[in-house]
């Protein structure tokens, strides 16, 4: 069965003062655009479904007018390890890099999404967006997160990236009440500088 396959994300390096909400990761940038890239609690699982697909769209569109930024894991950038502020806004405690993802039906036809996200924390007031969650709809097993994976990166002394990755045991599933999960998580080694990446893949069923 051939699969599609709907990418979505942000050509843009958006700047962030506050800390993510729980459910949906929403940030601002200049040319007022939103990135809802989480589950909603509030959501049916019909409007989530809808909605998903709905926001993908509009994320592809916004994503086709700017350059697409480069998004291969653990390929980090001296220029962004070195970046110790950002010009287009000074009091910024982190910065998205990039937030993007994809969805396809596989041979199941399960709507499987995959996402990756790289902040860069400029300060300790940027450590609340080394901890993210997850939460999904977990009623008779029809969505499930697989594929966590997350690593925190610094500048070593030859000024090349040094990684440490995320273990299993930072990640917590708790079940939240008879229709929902929740997947937290918390990356290692948080430093003012630092670089952080997350990556999970999402699969829901009818």
């Amino acid at each position: 069965m051939k699969s599609s396959f709907l990418q979505m994300g942000r050509g843009e390096r958006l700047a962030v003062r506050a800390s993510s909400t729980e459910g949906c990761l929403q940030i601002t940038s200049s040319s007022h655009f939103n990135i809802y890239g989480r589950r909603c609690m509030c959501l049916s699982k019909s409007s989530y479904i809808r909605s998903t697909f709905l926001l993908l769209l509009i994320s592809a569109a916004a994503a086709w007018g700017g350059k697409r930024p480069a998004t291969e894991w653990g390929i980090i950038s001296r220029s962004d390890l070195a970046m110790s502020a950002y010009p287009s806004d000074t009091n910024a405690n982190a910065i998205i890099l990039f937030d993007v993802g994809g969805t396809k039906l596989n041979d199941n036809l399960e709507l499987v999404f995959s996402r990756t996200t790289r902040i860069k924390i400029l300060r300790e007031a940027g450590y609340t967006w080394g901890t993210n969650s997850v939460t999904i709809y977990s009623k008779d097993n029809q969505e499930r997160i697989e594929d966590i994976e997350g690593a925190t990166y610094v500048m070593g002394a030859d000024s090349n990236a040094v990684v440490t990755e995320m273990d299993d045991d930072a990640i917590f599933k708790e079940k939240l009440d008879d229709t929902h999960t929740r997947y937290k998580f918390t990356l290692p080694k948080l430093s003012p500088g630092c670089i952080i990446e997350y990556r999970y893949t999402d699969f829901s069923s009818n």
